[in-house]
């Protein structure tokens, strides 16, 4: 865990040096823009989401560093040394199937954190993980037809169409992430502590005395 810890380390400081915090912030509304176009979440289910993932930020960042860059980065070096080495044509690689199988396997390895069960008080979560259930087969589904096409009939078509592919199997993988994250921000540990630290505020709000009863 340790070298996981360094990476992340590197990786945040290269963040913080290429973006300030204006940028930061209206990356996160495209960001949570994108996600409610696609997801429709009412206004409670949006807020659950948003303070599950300030609450979980340090454990956000490392499954995003484990589930998406230490796998991407491998594929883009490939990319990079089969292009120079080979002076292969870059689209045909990067419609190779590698990306809408990766898509694949970052939403089949969070969707066990959907089917934890709940307790019935949870009712919330249960609707915001139903939802994630049902986009979450959809990706699945087109990942699967994608992966079908680049790796069996990629070259039978033009660059046009390979461009194409590649842009939607690149739309795959930002999805697979924002629904990955989502997944793994609503299992039972950390829905547990979002409940415990509400409850710890509601408690230090009603050990506030009433104004009239302040003396100063």
């Amino acid at each position: 865990m340790h070298i996981f810890r360094e990476i992340k380390s590197i990786y945040l400081k290269v963040i913080n040096l290429i973006m300030n915090d204006k940028t930061k912030i209206f990356l996160k509304k495209i960001k949570f823009g994108i996600f409610n176009y696609l997801f429709f979440p009412n206004r409670n289910q949006f807020n659950v989401l948003f303070w599950l993932s300030e609450q979980n930020k340090s454990a956000g960042d490392l499954w995003f560093l484990i589930a998406f860059l230490l796998n991407i980065i491998p594929f883009l070096l490939a990319v990079i040394i089969e292009a120079i080495s080979n002076n292969s044509n870059v689209i045909y690689i990067l419609n190779n199937g590698s990306i809408p199988v990766l898509a694949f396997s970052i939403i089949s390895t969070n969707l066990v954190y959907l089917i934890e069960n709940l307790p019935a008080e949870r009712e919330i979560f249960a609707h915001i993980k139903t939802r994630l259930q049902i986009f979450s087969i959809i990706v699945i589904a087109i990942s699967i037809v994608v992966y079908i096409f680049q790796s069996n009939f990629v070259k039978n078509f033009s660059e046009d169409i390979l461009m194409i592919s590649f842009y939607s199997s690149a739309l795959l993988l930002g999805l697979s992430v924002i629904l990955g994250k989502k997944m793994f921000l609503l299992q039972n540990k950390l829905i547990a502590k979002f409940e415990d630290n509400f409850k710890d505020q509601l408690e230090k709000l009603n050990q506030i005395p009433p104004a009239n009863d302040i003396t100063f």
